[in-house]
This record gives C-alpha cells, sequence and structure tokens, in this order.
C-alpha cells in the first residue's frame, strides 16, 4: 500500500512537470477525447493552445496533480492511523475524495468546452473551419 502512496506521488510530479513544460496532459487527454469524436489532432491542439484556452488546460493539469497529492496524503496518513487492517474504512474516505476531485475535473472540462465553443464562435464565426472532420 505505501507503494501506492509513491506512486501517487510519482503521477503528481509527473502532471508538475508537465505544466511547468507547458505541455499540459489535460490538453492532451482533451486533444485525444476531440480525435475519438473525428476531428483531427493537430488542429485540435492547435486550437487548444490559443492564448485564453491554454491557461485553463494548465490549471486543470494542477488540478490534476493537486489530486494526487491529496489522494497520496491522505491514503499516507489513513494508513499510519489505521494500518493495513483499516483497509475497509480507508476505502470510504479515498472513494469520497475521488468523487469529488472527479467531479471537479469533469465540471472543468466542461467549462474549458464552453470557453473553447465561445472562442470558435467569435472568432471564426461559427463554422469551426478549424476543427473540420
Amino acid at each position: 500500500m505505501w507503494n501506492q502512496v509513491f506512486l501517487g506521488y510519482g503521477y503528481a510530479v509527473v502532471y508538475g512537470l508537465s505544466v511547468l513544460f507547458q505541455k499540459p496532459f489535460a490538453l492532451y487527454f482533451a486533444v485525444d477525447f476531440m480525435y475519438l469524436q473525428g476531428y483531427p489532432r493537430e488542429n485540435s491542439k492547435s486550437l487548444f493552445k490559443t492564448k485564453g484556452i491554454f491557461m485553463w488546460y494548465q490549471l486543470l493539469t494542477a488540478l490534476l496533480c493537486l489530486r494526487s497529492i491529496f489522494q497520496s496524503s491522505l491514503k499516507a496518513c489513513l494508513l499510519n492511523a489505521y494500518g493495513v487492517e483499516g483497509y475497509g474504512k480507508m476505502l470510504i474516505y479515498l472513494k469520497i475524495s475521488g468523487w469529488v476531485f472527479g467531479g471537479l475535473i469533469t465540471v472543468g472540462y466542461f467549462f474549458i468546452g464552453s470557453i473553447v465553443k465561445r472562442y470558435v464562435q467569435n472568432h471564426i464565426g461559427g463554422s469551426r473551419p478549424s476543427l473540420q472532420r
């Protein structure tokens, strides 16, 4: 179980480095999602990297980093308090915090989606040529 704690901190470092190097993972997750919807990757990536949109993907990736730090710290504290025998109690706290962060991340993607939609309508006229299938 301690390996899970250390792995969570490792993920947080990777997410943090992606923000630091201006390559936020949340942006690439969104590009892949748009690709599954039938839009070319390069067009989506260039749209998402525009000023005013890119910052939100940075913040969303920072939220992913915060989630990893919080979940790993919570698991470490619960391991110290309950030990391995209290895994059932730990699961309750971890599931609830996972749902909260999952909800925040989902809301973040919807929020960014509305920003992208507004940007496309204002700058491209709503026809979405930069996202042509």
